[in-house]
């Protein structure tokens, strides 16, 4: 049995490739779960490239500037969600996921991976650097 989402995923996908979820409601826990569900549904690379189109949209809709997306930390989270799907057995959805794995939960974990300085350069804002602590493990 493989990982699988719900009928909730689908529509919180839907209403985010839309634009009407609120920028007001949509935090780590929400790019998490977008994370699970495209890595679902998607290879690894797919899952990135879809997730920064859709980011990109959903801030241009809402008014925010495109410099509020950060390459670096799009991919290491992409990662990070991955790296837990392999070390979990399948769930049937994105809120049984992230309460096995509530430490996906802790923005700060992505700091055992990257300095501060690293993740606050513009570079990394632009494009994926990178871990320069400790890698993020790669799964085949």
């Amino acid at each position: 049995m493989r990982h699988k989402i719900s009928s909730a995923d689908r529509n919180f996908l839907a209403a985010f490739e839309s634009c009407e979820l609120s920028t007001a409601n949509f935090h780590h826990r929400e790019h998490l779960r977008l994370a699970y569900i495209l890595l679902v549904q998607l290879s690894l690379n797919d899952a990135q490239s879809k997730l920064k189109k859709d980011l990109l949209q959903f801030l241009e809709f809402n008014g925010i500037n495109n410099t509020k997306y950060h390459e670096t930390l799009t991919w290491a989270w992409l990662l990070a969600v991955r790296h837990f799907m392999c070390k979990s057995e399948p769930m049937q959805d994105s809120e049984l996921f992230m309460k096995d794995n509530q430490i996906l939960l802790d923005k700060e974990i992505m700091y055992t991976h990257y300095t501060h300085k690293l993740i606050n350069s513009e570079l990394a804002r632009k494009t994926v650097l990178e871990a320069d602590l400790e890698p993020i493990p790669l799964y085949e």
